[in-house]
């Protein structure tokens, strides 16, 4: 029986999928996730080969593995197996590791300037890599500052994922969506 989320978290998860499979093929491929991370390298100036190329690479890649896993090994996942399989890693255990991979890959190749803080500038391509152009893109960065110190660290960005992948409706990480 397919695991259901809360109607908000179903919606997050299909705009995700929609944000992937910008090809608009109905599903999601490896290729898909290749792009993504070749959107990264692009707009944030990322050498593919450097050690935070390959760890942007690897996050992305056990994502798309982890999908693959959960959708009996179809490498060509529809959006509804790929609701599925998300609902299916956010009740296993050892979802704090993939969660904590990835935003934390994104996260090293944000902060250009190294100051373990994304800020407005740096946000702003972030939502670019995603195709993003809204005017409540600073609201929304706003938002996930919560300690508002006009920047993201770290451990907030981090949150927002965690966030973003809750039953939550007003948890600051559910707002990107907001953006789309």
């Amino acid at each position: 029986m397919p695991l259901e989320g809360s109607p908000q978290l179903e919606a997050r998860l299909e705009k995700l999928f929609k944000a992937i499979d910008r090809d608009g093929s109905g599903c999601v491929e490896r290729s898909d996730y290749e792009r993504v991370v070749d959107r990264y390298n692009t707009l944030f100036e990322v050498d593919p080969e450097s050690p935070e190329g390959q760890e942007l690479l690897g996050a992305h890649m056990m994502l798309y593995s982890e999908v693959v896993r959960h959708a009996q090994g179809h490498d060509r996942v529809s959006k509804q197996e790929y609701v599925s399989a998300l609902l299916q890693m956010l009740v296993e255990t050892n979802r704090d590791n993939l969660l904590m991979a990835m935003p934390n890959a994104v996260f090293d190749v944000i902060d250009r300037n190294d100051d373990d803080m994304i800020d407005e500038q740096e946000f702003r391509r972030f939502l670019q890599v995603w195709q993003i152009d809204s005017p409540a893109t600073m609201e929304v960065f706003t938002r996930l500052d919560t300690d508002r110190d006009g920047r993201i660290s770290r451990h907030e960005y981090v949150s927002s994922w965690r966030d973003f992948f809750s039953d939550s409706t007003t948890a600051p990480g559910t707002l990107y969506c907001r953006c789309a």
